[in-house]
């Protein structure tokens, strides 16, 4: 089996692990044994446990980016449709991977290259949402403005939805997935109050 693919089936293995049984609780022992080989093969591949959670969120927020994208190309003339889309979108990944999400607040992020990749997803998703805003502007939906600084805004606005809404889980790591239909709706209540507030007529 070539490299790249042994890869990319591990760490399908581990993300389902890490989905169930979350990450402080999956071993490196019981990923090999999911994938049927060697502990050593399995290093061959990750060195370290923290490289394949690394790898892990790549793969989900990738895959998470290209449909951001598709949404957002997809864009004519609903600027409220798109952020609710967006927000759907998050959600769905939020329900299928909660216990990453508990996990993502816990002493290995702490590390400093995950502390970097973590920045890294930040910014590109803040660039798609100014990107989203400044069509938005073109369309003659939003007003004009700083929408760089919007976007940064807009994120940890819905980004401190989530902690509020998974605060306790985080802290106790006992999953309550329910939580994300109220975290949806209360995501779009304060994009609607934002959007609002950019706009030259009521959304």
């Amino acid at each position: 089996m070539p490299t790249n693919e042994r890869k990319n089936k591990i760490i399908q293995a581990t993300l389902q692990r890490f989905a169930h049984f979350g990450i402080a609780k999956t071993s490196m022992n019981e990923i090999a044994e999911d994938m049927r080989i060697s502990k050593a093969n399995l290093y061959y591949y990750f060195p370290d446990k923290e490289t394949l959670i690394r790898e892990v969120i790549c793969f989900i927020t990738y895959e998470i980016f290209a449909r951001r994208q598709q949404i957002i190309d997809s864009y004519t003339d609903s600027i409220k449709d798109a952020v609710f889309d967006l927000i759907e979108l998050n959600g769905e990944y939020l329900k299928k991977y909660y216990m990453l999400y508990i996990a993502e607040h816990v002493d290995w992020v702490k590390d400093k290259n995950t502390l970097q990749l973590f920045e890294g997803f930040h910014k590109k998703e803040a660039e798609s949402m100014v990107t989203l805003f400044n069509k938005a502007v073109a369309k003659g939906e939003l007003e004009p403005s700083n929408m760089e600084h919007i976007g940064h805004l807009y994120l940890e606005i819905m980004d401190g939805l989530i902690i509020q809404r998974m605060v306790f889980d985080i802290i106790s790591e006992i999953p309550d997935a329910s939580k994300v239909e109220v975290i949806i709706e209360s995501q779009k209540q304060a994009a609607l109050l934002i959007l609002n507030g950019l706009s030259k007529r009521k959304l």
